[in-house]
């Protein structure tokens, strides 16, 4: 436990540091057994990854499968007491970018999560920035962020050079989870959006209205009758704006929606923000894109009920010339969290293309 927790010292973030102790050194152990017989004691809920690298680092870098008591699993396989656990290496290569992924379950320990983000980081800097800036562009695109650009988050995440801000995204030492979240706080803070083209989606049968919400609370205003709008569909988490009707009380807006952004008379946007309510679910549509296949609509169900999420609305559209179908499915989410845990879910189905939230 004392080389763990000077693996855990060694993280630089306060939070992370403290989760990491958590994790490591003060989480109950699970104890399983190295293909010698010896015995190995790892956080419960480690992994075959975490596991490869409390062997070595070189184990962990080229890790590429695991055997639990002689049949292969899958590496977010989480290890049981009494496990007899065997890592498959290859000659070359390294770690892959999808461990550092929290929403994936790849790594539970933060001594393979430092090991990891030290191998990229030893990797080409240029490299590293260009893959930060595609894991950025992807991520605003998927969550329908358009009205904030990538070289502004730099400064809004304290970097002086946009390089050494999207290195750091390359390399996992900034989380895409960190940036999103300081991309709505600063949205949220601005007076005044600024004006982006409306992004068009497939015609697909329209979910029913959303219904007055309690979750929503007017700022220095009380018992004023909310709705969350309809056109973007917002979730506890996102950016939002009020917009005080005729007769409707106030509709709710996520910040960047096309709708806001097109409204004359801006004296009728009001401050909202999100109460504290966290039984509540809200309807919100993602947009899928595969390759199709037998048996698509019902993994992409699979992986939403093993989630626990409920299907309110599930349209198909396919395509015969270029062999793809698009989905349309609107869902019961708590939060944007709980929603991005989710689409990265979806997206490790075999011949998905990509997952988008509409709006």
């Amino acid at each position: 436990w004392q080389e763990e927790l000077f693996d855990a010292n060694e993280v630089e973030d306060a939070n992370e540091f403290v989760n990491a102790l958590k994790t490591d050194v003060i989480e109950e152990r699970v104890y399983v057994f190295s293909p010698k017989g010896d015995i190995k004691d790892l956080p419960l809920g480690s992994t075959p990854i975490d596991f490869a690298y409390y062997i070595h680092t070189e184990v962990g870098h080229k890790c590429r499968g695991a055997k639990i008591n002689g049949k292969l699993v899958s590496l977010d396989y989480q290890l049981g007491n009494g496990d007899k656990v065997e890592v498959l290496t290859a000659k070359r290569g390294g770690p892959s970018r999808d461990w550092l992924n929290e929403n994936l379950g790849y790594v539970k320990t933060s001594r393979a999560r430092s090991k990891i983000k030290h191998w990229f980081k030893r990797q080409n800097f240029d490299e590293s920035v260009s893959q930060g800036r595609a894991m950025l562009e992807r991520e605003l695109k998927r969550l329908s962020i358009s009205n904030i650009k990538i070289d502004g988050l730099s400064n809004i995440c304290n970097y002086a050079k946009v390089d050494d801000f999207l290195a750091a995204v390359g390399y996992n030492d900034l989380s895409i989870k960190q940036v999103i979240r300081k991309a709505l706080e600063h949205l949220a803070s601005e007076d005044t959006p600024e004006e982006k083209l409306i992004a068009t989606t497939p015609n697909f049968a329209p979910v029913a209205s959303p219904k007055p919400t309690d979750s929503v609370h007017v700022k220095g205003m009380t018992n004023l009758l909310t709705h969350l709008a309809n056109c973007c569909r917002p979730l506890p988490g996102d950016a939002i704006s009020g917009y005080i009707t005729r007769g409707r009380g106030v509709t709710v807006h996520r910040y960047d929606c096309p709708n806001v952004l097109k409204i004359v008379d801006r004296e009728r946007l009001i401050d909202v923000g999100w109460g504290t309510s966290s039984q509540k679910t809200y309807a919100v549509e993602l947009i899928i894109r595969a390759f199709d296949r037998a048996g698509l609509v019902r993994d992409i169900s699979q992986v939403i009920a093993n989630d626990q999420v409920n299907i309110l609305n599930l349209d198909v559209i396919t395509r015969r010339k270029n062999n793809t179908a698009e989905l349309l499915v609107a869902l019961d989410i708590t939060s944007l969290e709980h929603l991005i845990k989710l689409m990265d879910k979806i997206e490790q189905l075999p011949n998905i293309i990509y997952v988008k939230r509409k709006g």
